[in-house]
């Protein structure tokens, strides 16, 4: 019994260690791949970062180089504002601010013209016309134009019906019957003509068309013409108005 308890335990010792080899083999073996894996994945990120490293490289490369000709074109500008003094500076800023809105509204203004109304025209007042003077006759005294042309006519040598009757009378030429019988005109009131002339001294004249603008004139012209009779007896007789073509004229006949 003794011999088979130490067969049976030397066996198990012997199994015992065995297993710890195997375990042993398997650990360092594990850990073997496990530390190449580890390596493998540190490896990639290397890789990777790497990668990225270079890319970002580059673009820091391009975007120094984009840069350096950015400031290389502002550099003029930028010394410019640089050696302004800082109040300049503020003004440039706020005039730029203040013409960009100037700007805007420029831009809108050709882009959207206003159509502005155009004025309604006034009419311009119609002038009232002128009223014309209303016209004013110069009217005269036909009995005064007689009187004057009678005188005349006695001042030149001339004798009037009733003066000459009158004298007839007294010489005893004729009778008191007779003389009131050819009183006045000693029987020459179908022994006549008519001078007629315009009743408005604006329009008066004589038959030449000469103008009368006085009473005074009207008589001359009647007594110039009773003066060429080789009779002296004479008498100047207003006879009414006597109207033409709508013009209105004194007659005064001339008895001779």
């Amino acid at each position: 019994m003794k011999r088979l308890f130490i067969i049976l335990l030397s066996v198990a010792v012997l199994t015992l260690a065995g297993c710890n080899s195997t375990v042993n083999e398997m650990t360092e073996a594990d850990i073997s791949n496990e530390e190449t894996k580890e390596t493998e994945e540190s490896k990639e990120p290397v890789i990777a970062e790497e990668s990225k490293v270079e890319s970002s490289s580059e673009n820091e490369t391009e975007f120094q180089s984009n840069k350096d000709e950015a400031e290389s074109s502002e550099a003029p500008v930028k010394d410019d504002t640089e050696n302004q003094p800082v109040s300049e500076n503020r003004e440039n800023q706020t005039e730029q601010r203040e013409e960009t809105p100037a700007s805007t509204e420029q831009r809108e203004e050709t882009q959207s013209p206003v159509q502005t109304p155009e004025p309604t025209p006034t009419p311009e007042p119609t002038p009232e016309p002128t009223p014309e003077p209303e016209y004013t006759p110069a009217g005269y005294n036909p009995g005064t134009v007689v009187s004057l042309a009678i005188a005349k006519c006695q001042a030149g040598g001339m004798i009037t019906t009733q003066d000459n009757l009158a004298n007839a009378l007294a010489e005893g030429r004729i009778t008191q019957e007779e003389y009131n019988e050819y009183y006045p005109y000693d029987g020459l009131e179908s022994s006549y003509y008519s001078v007629f002339v315009e009743t408005d001294l604006n329009i008066a004249s004589t038959t030449s068309g000469q103008p009368l603008r006085s009473e005074d004139a009207i008589a001359t012209y009647i007594a110039d013409m009773l003066l060429l009779e080789s009779n002296p007896v004479f008498n100047v007789v207003y006879a009414g108005v006597y109207s033409r073509n709508g013009t209105d004229f004194y007659e005064f006949r001339c008895l001779r």
